[in-house]
């Protein structure tokens, strides 16, 4: 896999020689019957049955077919075994990658887009296998990432056949031929052409091994995965990473890091030095809550000759007017915050103060009459917003400032991100690429103030290493433009590590709410969603606080609103959602038209890009959540409990369907609590992707079951056209998908329970039709 190229700074020594276990050449014939041709059973591939042959022939036949007849499918050119093979030094046939680039270069530069129907059709193809042994993130999330697991047991899981370094080449290759036909031929311009892991080919159980090997969290895995490509999830892993310990992250998981959670009962405020004992400097309070009382915003001013060893300073409080304020954005386990009084060390106070004017030293390109009027005026002193300093510790002035936390970050000059580890780091050794990997894999990143805190002014958005600042905003897009004049197809880690920037930025305009950014505007919940997912908060109250605030909601009256009652508050303050909302697990809310929301609404997973969902959103109605989406209607049936087995008549799929096991409450509960009559009344099945209806669920598919309770017939769409053949149904749960055997199948009917029977409600005759009609649904 030397394809990818690895990191040049703190690299980790990983060995991950692709043996080559196929000793015969793909035959060049149609891809798609391939394994019929090899004696293998393609429907038993397709749904992750790989036991018909012996291991070692089974593994040998899926290399010849996913890797070199992938590659030859879509070149129309075999790919010999001579061709990309060499000998290591043991004399074994190991995958040259080096050798991948210029043929993938030589490919993609003599294709065309009339190509691309065939090319998709071989890649998709692909997909649906290769998601079996490299899984996607939902189902690492829901099948593998077991509550109280150690992270190495997750990244260890056995989950085909094939080994590890083999299976990610397999996912490697096919995402490097996607993304470098997608970059050359692409259909729609606003989207991405490197798709994140999280969305195609899946996550190679390698990926986990070598990220956790590198000192990494597994969280920082999955979050990345949303927005990474596996070639640049395989990039970052071989940067090394610097632990306080080699247990640090022992306890974390698939959906967030633990290892920076803060106890107050044991929090202590540290020193710039452990050994310093120097006393704190206590933060002008009353200055302070005056300011807070008038409608303005505090910044502390360092006054005294506080550099001078022995001289001693103290602090003011002035609104963010009367200064140039620099609001300071930093992890609470870093040390700089305090629980019991607004103070911090005098030599914290002395860092701090040495950091923020290092800003101003800073030469700033401006015009010359900007220069002129900015000499006219007498220069206002640099302020600094530090929480521990600004909110006051009583409630009433807390409430106050933390409603001003969305002005606070966008009004201030600057903002400066500090980080533990990066400021430790000199950012002369390392490749501006990495850097803004070590920034995304940062403890920094993994939390959700400093979601709102850095998305609000990301383009004074700054980033403190050991020997100065790092410019954001400035360099990610700089990094972006650089490689589009290059324009190496097979590499997208350029595009890849500029995109958190890009994410700042649509929550910024989201903010804004600007006209000329509508997409991102009209979408502002899954873009704040999509950039929640795997951060973390010590007070789960404030979750609501900081996507508030992203959405220009009234924080205020969250604020006013007990904790286990914030997440209806916040529905009832939105009217738009990426319609993908409903597939996230757990449990969900027992109040009326929102029972397809989970009870931390938070923690809503969004499937693949919230730039997709957002150009045909779900919206909220008074019969409920309204959303076009395919999907089944089931015929009335007993419902067992765990799963059922589902046929999809015309298709003639054989579907399980195992309800989220993260969600606790009995299915004839919620059944109860519908108001479903299993004799009479029909469910429903709605499906995230067309061809999970068309082509079955393949590896897994997340999916909504709710109970339907009426269905527009002919009448009643000629009275509202515009909601023509809708179906009005209950949520039940989120389930998923996943394609049954024959032997479950039998066991299941053994077991006395019913199958049950589905059909699109608007399928046309033809059985497979690629005409895809949407279907509309409220949900309730």
């Amino acid at each position: 896999m030397d394809h990818v190229p690895a990191a040049k700074f703190r690299q980790y020594p990983h060995v991950n020689e692709v043996l080559c276990l196929c000793d015969y050449d793909y035959d060049g014939d149609d891809f798609t019957t391939y394994p019929e041709r090899k004696g293998f059973n393609k429907h038993q591939l397709l749904a992750g049955n790989f036991s018909e042959h012996p291991r070692e022939t089974t593994v040998a036949f899926l290399q010849s077919w996913l890797f070199f007849g992938v590659f030859s499918a879509v070149r129309k050119q075999i790919l010999e075994i001579s061709e990309i093979t060499t000998r290591n030094s043991n004399g074994d046939l190991i995958i040259d990658a080096q050798k991948l680039p210029l043929l993938i270069e030589k490919w993609v530069r003599s294709s065309s887009a009339r190509h691309s129907d065939r090319i998709d059709a071989v890649l998709s193809e692909a997909q649906a296998v290769i998601e079996h042994f490299c899984p996607p993130l939902i189902t690492w999330q829901t099948k593998y990432g077991a509550d109280g697991e150690h992270p190495s047991v997750i990244a260890n899981t056995i989950v085909s056949p094939i080994p590890p370094p083999v299976a990610c080449s397999i996912a490697l290759l096919s995402a490097s031929l996607q993304t470098a036909f997608t970059q050359q031929f692409p259909m729609q311009p606003y989207v991405r052409f490197s798709r994140p892991a999280s969305d195609v080919f899946g996550i190679p159980a390698l990926i986990f091994q070598r990220f956790l090997a590198a000192g990494w969290c597994i969280s920082d895995v999955a979050r990345l995965s949303r927005t990474y490509s596996i070639s640049t999830l395989y990039f970052a892993s071989s940067i090394q990473r610097n632990l306080p310990s080699p247990e640090f992250h022992d306890h974390c998981n698939l959906f967030a890091c633990s290892a920076s959670q803060v106890d107050d009962s044991t929090y202590m405020t540290k020193h710039v030095d452990e050994k310093c004992q120097c006393d704190h400097m206590f933060s002008a309070l009353g200055d302070v809550r005056e300011i807070l009382d008038h409608g303005g915003i505090p910044a502390t001013i360092v006054m005294g000759d506080i550099a001078t060893v022995g001289e001693k300073g103290w602090l003011e409080a002035v609104p963010f007017e009367n200064c140039k304020a620099v609001a300071l954005s930093h992890v609470w386990s870093d040390g700089l915050g305090n629980v019991s009084q607004n103070s911090i060390p005098e030599c914290q106070v002395r860092r701090l103060k040495g950091l923020i004017d290092k800003l101003y030293d800073r030469p700033e390109k401006e015009s010359s009459i900007s220069a002129f009027f900015k000499k006219k005026k007498s220069p206002k002193p640099v302020g600094l917003w530090l929480d521990t300093l600004c909110i006051p510790l009583e409630k009433e002035y807390r409430k106050l400032a933390i409603q001003r936390m969305v002005d606070t970050y966008a009004k201030s000059d600057k903002v400066l991100m500090i980080d533990a580890e990066l400021t430790q780091l000199s950012m002369e050794d390392i490749p501006a690429r990495e850097i803004l990997i070590s920034i995304a894999g940062s403890n920094w990143m993994r939390r959700m103030w400093t979601l709102q805190e850095a998305a609000l002014n990301i383009e004074r958005l700054y980033v403190q290493f050991a020997d100065g600042v790092f410019e954001y905003h400035t360099n990610g897009v700089g990094l972006t433009r650089a490689w589009e004049r290059q324009k190496w197809a097979y590499e997208p880690i350029d595009i890849d590590v500029g995109s958190h920037g890009h994410e700042f930025s649509s929550l910024h305009d989201a903010h804004d709410k600007s006209a000329f950014n509508w997409r991102a505007t009209h979408n502002s919940v899954g873009l704040a969603l999509s950039g929640f997912a795997g951060r973390n908060t010590t007070k789960q109250g404030d979750v609501y606080l900081c996507l508030g605030g992203i959405l220009d909601l009234n924080v205020g009256e969250i604020h006013s609103t007990p904790d286990d009652q914030r997440t209806e508050k916040m529905l009832s303050l939105v009217h738009t959602y990426p319609k993908s909302i409903i597939f996230s697990p757990g449990p969900k809310l027992n109040v009326p038209r929102f029972g397809w929301a989970c009870e931390t609404f938070w923690k809503s997973k969004i499937l693949g890009s919230a730039y997709n969902d957002a150009m045909n959103p779900a919206i909220m109605k008074e019969a409920g959540l309204r959303l076009e989406y395919q999907g089944y209607t089931i015929k009335p049936f007993k419902l067992p409990e765990h799963f059922f087995i589902m046929n999809s008549t015309k298709q003639d799929l054989w579907i399980k369907v195992t309800y989220d096991p993260t969600d606790t409450v009995r299915i004839r509960d919620k059944l109860a609590r519908a108001g479903h009559d299993e004799s009479n009344m029909e469910l429903g099945l709605i499906v995230p992707e067309r061809d999970v209806a068309r082509k079955g669920p393949g590896a897994g598919s997340p999916a909504l079951l709710v109970s339907v309770y009426k269905i527009n017939g002919f009448k009643e769409s000629l009275k509202d056209f515009d909601n023509n053949g809708a179906i009005y149904s209950k949520a039940l749960c989120t389930v998923l998908l996943t394609s049954t055997t024959e032997d479950e199948h039998q066991r299941y009917i053994d077991s006395g329970n019913e199958v049950a029977y589905g059909k699109k409600p608007n399928e046309s005759q033809k059985t497979n039709s690629v005409i895809y009609a949407t279907q509309i649904w409220f949900i309730a």
